[in-house]
């Protein structure tokens, strides 16, 4: 399948993920990301453009390593993220550098906020755009089909026709955070049949989900989820869409109601 020159699109398979986080980490991956959307846009002078990031991943090495893991790979300053949490209990942490939250320490570090959780034995710590503080007016409604939790896999799916730095971060902290938060493999899936990209790919969205477990992300509107039959919808604008998406994130892991 030859993809025209005016369109990238970067997908990740099975094959793909053992290589790929090894040497790279969330971070990591939204720099290139958006290194290649800002080229890829002044040479096409403004057309559309897709760049779609599908990783599929389970326990990524970002939430099992930590924040060595992290530093290790990016070259940040290393922080003791342990000793921070251990002080921001202690209550010596200002608000702007760490909180606790219905039990759990939030760690402000690098523009994320970190926090850790005990997923059957294993700590996992998990750092995102934004805290639970910062999601609260984010609104989810709707009801979810048990069906939605049947099996080991979910879609996530993806308008093949639109993308921007804010569309790519919120997918790709959904992806990274799926099979820890939720336990299902996430696997790439198009909206609708784009010719060029998305003809060995599934079609699935909240219109259509064939009773399979689904989570579209959709740009516009205010940040909101809604729960549909076996669908959950993200959406919202810019930082707001990513907000809509972290407020998931945390509620699979059992921080946010």
């Amino acid at each position: 399948m030859e993809i025209p020159p005016s369109i990238k699109v970067v997908f990740m398979d099975e094959r793909d993920i053992g290589k790929s986080m090894e040497t790279r980490t969330e971070k990591e991956e939204m720099q290139q990301l958006e290194r290649a959307i800002q080229e890829t846009e002044e040479k096409e002078s403004g057309k559309s453009v897709l760049i779609a990031l599908l990783v599929l991943v389970g326990f990524v090495a970002l939430s099992l390593g930590g924040f060595k893991a992290y530093t290790h790979f990016t070259g940040a300053d290393v922080v003791d993220i342990d000793l921070l949490h251990q002080q921001n209990l202690e209550g010596s942490l200002g608000g702007q550098e760490g909180y606790v939250y219905e039990g759990f320490s939030f760690i402000h570090a690098d523009g994320l906020w970190w926090t850790e959780i005990q997923l059957k034995n294993v700590l996992v710590k998990v750092p995102l755009r934004f805290g639970p503080r910062e999601l609260a007016e984010v609104k989810i409604e709707g009801k979810l089909d048990p069906l939605f939790n049947e099996g080991s896999e979910a879609y996530m799916a993806i308008d093949p026709e639109f993308s921007n730095k804010y569309y790519t971060l919120a997918l790709s902290e959904l992806n990274l955070n799926l099979a820890s938060g939720l336990g299902k493999m996430p696997i790439g899936a198009c909206t609708w049949n784009k010719a060029g990209v998305c003809e060995e790919r599934e079609i699935y969205s909240c219109d259509n989900t064939r009773g399979k477990p689904v989570i579209e992300l959709r740009y516009g509107g205010e940040p909101k989820i809604t729960l549909d039959g076996t669908c959950i919808l993200v959406s919202g604008e810019e930082y707001g869409l990513v907000q809509a998406a972290d407020r998931l994130i945390w509620q699979w892991y059992g921080v946010m109601k």
